[in-house]
C-alpha cells in the first residue's frame, strides 16, 4: 500500500495513496490557507471509500468557512457513487 499524501501540484493539490479509516484522522487538518478555490486531484488514490468522503466533507465545511469552494477532480468510482447515493453532491463539486 503507498503511503498516503497531500502536496500542492500546478493547478491545485493531489491526495495520493490510500484513504481509509487509519490515514484519514492525519489529513483533516491538511487543507491549505487559501482564498478563491481549491482543486483537489483524486487520481492517485486508491483503496478509498467511506474514509474519503468524509475526508472530503470535512474539507468541504472547512473551506465553507472561510469562502472558499472546493473541488475534486478524478474522483475514484466508489466515491463518487457515495457522493451521490448521500445526496452531497452539492456540497461536493467532483
Amino acid at each position: 500500500m503507498s503511503k498516503t499524501a497531500f502536496k500542492a501540484i500546478e493547478n491545485g493539490y493531489q491526495l495520493t495513496g490510500a484513504v481509509t479509516l487509519d490515514t484519514a484522522p492525519d489529513l483533516f487538518d491538511a487543507l491549505p490557507e487559501a482564498t478563491g478555490n481549491i482543486n483537489i486531484d483524486l487520481s492517485e488514490t486508491s483503496g478509498s471509500d467511506s474514509a474519503l468522503l468524509a475526508l472530503l466533507l470535512a474539507w468541504a465545511r472547512q473551506a465553507g468557512q472561510k469562502n472558499i469552494k472546493l473541488s475534486c477532480t478524478n474522483t475514484p468510482a466508489e466515491v463518487s457513487s457515495l457522493i451521490h447515493l448521500y445526496g452531497v453532491e452539492s456540497i461536493l463539486s467532483h
